[in-house]
């Protein structure tokens, strides 16, 4: 099936796809050729991609997918390939976001949801940097 990532900066990855597993709002989705017609949300976490026996990997912040025809198309703040993420800065994220959550749930402060999402966010882009393309 054609696959693609878009982001507002236009399209970030496009190929074929035999597997997409993406992180849904309500759990993981399976996606594969043939799909029936689907439109869901996205949460922010790991994609992976399954093409010509290799998997490759996505880190994605929340938006949308689109199945439809043998086309999946994810629509998505962000997308970063683990190539692409600056380890340190990820880190560092993750200890400002864990400091926020304390202090949210100290005060009992509105802002618990935004250092949970940022939480999430860093973790996933810390566990996607160790990742590397893989032959299946």
């Amino acid at each position: 099936m054609d696959f693609e990532v878009v982001t507002p900066k236009g399209s970030k990855f496009k190929s074929n796809a035999v597997q997409v597993n993406a992180p849904g709002t309500l759990g993981s989705l399976g996606i594969l050729p043939g799909h029936r017609p689907l439109i869901t949300s996205l949460g922010i976490g790991l994609l992976s991609y399954v093409n010509e026996g290799t998997t490759g990997h996505l880190v994605i912040n929340g938006g949308y997918l689109e199945v439809a025809d043998d086309k999946l198309v994810v629509i998505t703040e962000t997308a970063e390939t683990p190539d692409e993420i600056d380890v340190p800065r990820a880190e560092a994220a993750l200890q400002r976001a864990e400091e926020r959550i304390k202090d949210n749930q100290a005060k009992k402060g509105q802002g618990l949801t935004f250092a949970l999402e940022a939480k999430k966010r860093a973790l996933a882009r810390i566990e996607a940097s160790k990742l590397k393309k893989t032959t299946v």
